[in-house]
């Protein structure tokens, strides 16, 4: 127990360490940004690559311990999340860069970047002053804090880059980052999302701005851009429309904003379908509780996903509809427990079903549908049928 205990002091001595090391590294860069307000505007002078390297050089210098490499190739929670935004493609070469740790590796990482653009693929895209605005680009990435790869990355997917704006550019991704959007989880969503880099700097604000009257939190909105950031951009007319069906359909105001969070999808989705999942939960399901549903996060879910494991559990037994006074004759699982889990999961602890069983009842209800379909189509053609016969008798006599 005593050698145990000693080890995870250990542990969280090393990780405190690292944390205290990377804080100097942000407050040393801060102090930088106040004394070089170039780097703010994105205009870079020649000897800032230098001076950049040189800072970031001495924050990594303070304890021997700390590894040059990217970050998350450290252990703990924290960097487990970069892992999740992390969109580095597995087709790129090995021998990029990993981190930038001297002038040369500045040079070499410029240059490979450059030859990537050099390609057929993307060599429209390359013009007379590409180059300086590429240099400049990677600095400014780098300032950020984003992997190497990343940007890499980020490159190789969006050569059209260099055909856009630099300022306004620079002052969109400066304006994220006061948001709170920091190194890969800012290049993801530009990467997601290129009308960001065009999108006139007015524009950006009045949308944040929106979404903060709105009741948005600083996290409900990071975590919806982060996982959406579509919503920075779509149009307002359809932003309109979908909040005026949520306030139809009975939710808060507060309620909107935990669905504009978790499920920010929903703005680009028909009202149609929106209404569906909710009609279904209500009434099919007859679940009417909206805490209980919106922790279930029903619209990040299809219609057909609810709906399939809703008739699994009901056929199977393990569903029953409450009463009017809201009582069953068994225990329900949780909404959150049917809809809000893999497949896997769903099977194994809720169904009790093999996830062959769950594939095979999901064909079984597509069947069903088509069936269902073509009686209907059968149907209809028959009334035309009965129909044309009434009025050429009616027509004889």
């Amino acid at each position: 127990m005593y050698h145990h205990t000693r080890r995870i002091i250990h542990l969280y001595s090393r990780r405190l360490m690292l944390f205290r090391n990377q804080v100097q590294h942000v407050i040393n860069f801060g102090i930088t940004c106040r004394n070089n307000s170039s780097i703010l505007s994105g205009n870079y002078p020649s000897s800032h690559a230098a001076e950049f390297l040189k800072v970031r050089q001495q924050s990594y210098e303070v304890g021997n311990s700390v590894p040059k490499y990217r970050l998350w190739k450290q252990t703990g929670g924290i960097l487990t999340n970069l892992k999740a935004i992390r969109f580095t493609t597995q087709s790129d070469p090995a021998e990029i860069i990993a981190f930038i740790n001297s002038q040369d590796d500045l040079q070499r990482f410029s240059q490979q970047i450059q030859d990537l653009l050099q390609l057929k693929e993307s060599r429209s895209y390359w013009g007379p002053h590409s180059k300086e605005k590429l240099e400049t680009l990677c600095c400014f990435f780098l300032e950020k804090n984003c992997d190497c790869r990343n940007i890499y990355s980020f490159f190789k997917d969006n050569p059209n880059v260099l055909r856009t704006d630099e300022k306004s550019l620079a002052h969109n991704v400066q304006y994220l980052c006061d948001l709170g959007f920091k190194s890969n989880s800012l290049l993801l969503i530009l990467n997601k999302r290129p009308l960001i880099w065009k999108l006139p700097n007015a524009g950006l604000l009045e949308r944040v701005q929106f979404l903060w009257n709105l009741g948005l939190t600083d996290g409900q909105l990071k975590m919806a851009v982060t996982t959406f950031p579509d919503i920075l951009t779509i149009k307002k007319k359809k932003f309109q429309q979908i909040l005026e069906l949520l306030r139809k359909l009975q939710f808060t105001s507060k309620q909107i904003c935990q669905v504009i969070a978790d499920t920010p999808q929903v703005l680009e989705e028909s009202e149609y379908q929106t209404e569906l999942r909710l009609q279904y939960v209500l009434f099919a399901m007859g679940i009417t509780d909206y805490k209980e549903i919106l922790k279930a996060k029903i619209f990040k879910y299809s219609y057909e996903h609810i709906r399939l494991r809703h008739l699994l559990l009901e056929r199977l037994g393990l569903y029953q509809v409450p009463d009017k006074h809201g009582k069953t004759k068994i225990r329900n699982p949780s909404l959150c427990r049917i809809i809000d889990s893999t497949d896997k999961r769903f099977a194994s602890s809720c169904a009790n079903v093999s996830l062959e069983q769950l594939k095979t009842f999901s064909e079984m209800l597509k069947e069903e549908k088509l069936e269902e379909d073509d009686d209907n189509l059968t149907d209809e053609e028959d009334g035309d049928v009965d129909s044309d016969d009434f009025h050429e008798e009616k027509d004889s006599k």
